[in-house]
């Protein structure tokens, strides 16, 4: 029979076991999110991941790049915080803006610069950190030929003499190959110097006279609105335009054209 006291200290040992505390599991720590974007000049896309850690994720993604465009892909940006903006100017020019702060941020220093090149800008994606970098992910774009940014170039005797002529390069894989093809062909018929007019890529070029006598060039990303901007670059000038050529940089084109006034 267990005494009254060896019944105390039995009850107290049991009440010690039950009240042992668990050593805690250890918390799940959160790792920040990290974006990094790759993009190479002669792209539609660019290559972009997301995961904890920035340096695996610009391996993996220079590495795709490389595979899509053999040679000249670069970190565009690395972040954790903040969020970036990739847009198209008026020629077609890819631009991307980063801010630490927020997307306005970046909003107000990408109309800042497209002011400072006097043109358009349009604002393709927002792109912001995960909130949890646990596991890699990446938009990795397909390599079809709706990746390759085409280019075109507009170009014109220097002086510019009677007949009037305007050579065009369209549909090639640089912007170097589009106006040193235009530029050659220029050289080559006039025996003169030459300049580029307008170049660009992923977009319409709409040559027109003013008032029958000046020759000039504008560009947006669709014909419409390059009319339009024709239009209003007119009223504003108070002159009386007429559309001489139209080019489609995205379509193969080898050509000279003669303007009549």
């Amino acid at each position: 029979m267990t005494s009254l006291a060896q019944h105390a200290r039995l009850t107290l040992a049991m009440v010690g076991l039950i009240g042992v505390t668990a050593a805690p599991l250890e918390a799940k720590t959160n790792v920040p999110g990290h974006i990094v974007i790759v993009w190479h000049v002669n792209a539609r896309e660019p290559w972009i991941g997301r995961g904890p850690d920035p340096a695996k994720l610009e391996g993996a993604l220079m590495k795709q790049c490389t595979k899509a465009m053999q040679s000249g892909c670069k970190l565009a940006v690395s972040f954790s915080s903040g969020a970036a903006l990739m847009g198209r100017m008026a020629n077609g020019n890819q631009v991307l803006m980063y801010s630490k702060i927020s997307a306005a941020d970046a909003r107000n220093a990408l109309d800042a610069e497209c002011l400072k090149q006097q043109t358009t800008c349009e604002i393709q994606r927002e792109i912001y950190p995960p909130q949890s970098g646990d596991k890699a992910s990446y938009e990795v774009p397909k390599i079809t030929p709706a990746l390759y940014r085409r280019f075109g170039a507009v170009v014109w005797s220097k002086p510019v003499s009677m007949p009037i002529r305007v050579w065009v390069a369209a549909g090639r894989a640089t912007s170097d190959l589009a106006r040193n093809d235009a530029l050659a062909n220029c050289r080559r018929d006039t025996g003169g110097d030459c300049v580029v007019a307008q170049s660009g890529a992923d977009s319409m070029m709409l040559v027109f006279t003013e008032d029958k006598k000046g020759l000039a060039v504008v560009q947006d990303r669709t014909v419409g609105r390059a009319q339009q901007l024709l239009k209003e670059l007119c009223l504003k000038n108070k002159v009386t335009c007429k559309i001489q050529v139209t080019i489609d940089t995205k379509v193969e084109e080898t050509s000279v054209q003669t303007i009549t006034l």
